[in-house]
């Protein structure tokens, strides 16, 4: 691709060759690479193509897990009801800061806000985090619009498994980068990344 493109899987397309197009969807799209199903071929090469994207598959998704949502999807129920408030009306001096207050906030709370400008540690801390739950044998999802920003967390994730003498956790797939990876180190981490595991079995 020309330009680096975040679409979901799914996602319906059009693929435009020369006086001929065809429809498809997304099979996966990751950074400048995308691959496509489309319902016709166009032969074993083409020169020039236009894609053109229909992104409402995502909404369509949206809608329905909405309507499927019972009563017993806690957290779901939770944020569609409360819906996004402030925490508290105290002066903002006296809201709790720092690593550690946003570690204990994520551990005693079902859901946790942690905000700061660059270089205050929300990576770390995040990883820190992670690494807490995994040792308790709980499972994770960290997701983010950003690449990099995943990278950063499962970075700093393995880094401190690995320095706390823990790599027992990084086998088996048990802390697993999906996707693509844009730190130049992770991705040719042998244990963390997906794609590595894969082309080693």
């Amino acid at each position: 691709m020309e330009a680096e493109l975040n679409l979901s899987d799914d996602a319906p397309i059009t693929l435009t060759v020369g006086g001929s197009e065809a429809t498809g969807s997304v099979f996966v799209c990751e950074g400048f690479e995308i691959i496509v199903v489309v319902d016709r071929d166009f032969g074993p090469t083409i020169g020039q193509a236009f894609l053109g994207v229909e992104p409402w598959k995502l909404l369509e998704a949206l809608v329905n897990k909405l309507d499927d949502i019972r009563l017993s999807n806690r957290l779901a129920i939770k944020l569609i009801e409360d819906g996004p408030k402030l925490a508290t009306k105290d002066p903002a001096e006296s809201i709790p800061k720092g690593q550690a207050a946003a570690i204990s906030a994520a551990r005693n709370n079902d859901i946790t806000v942690i905000w700061g400008p660059p270089g205050t540690g929300k990576t770390y801390t995040m990883a820190q985090i992670a690494r807490e739950a995994l040792q308790k044998g709980k499972s994770l999802l960290g997701v983010s619009h950003s690449n990099v920003s995943v990278d950063g967390v499962v970075k700093q994730t393995v880094d401190g498994l690995r320095k706390a003498g823990m790599e027992n956790l990084l086998k088996n797939g048990k802390v697993l980068r999906y996707g693509y990876v844009r730190d130049e180190e992770l991705s040719h981490d042998s244990d963390a990344v997906a794609y590595n595991i894969c082309t080693e079995i």
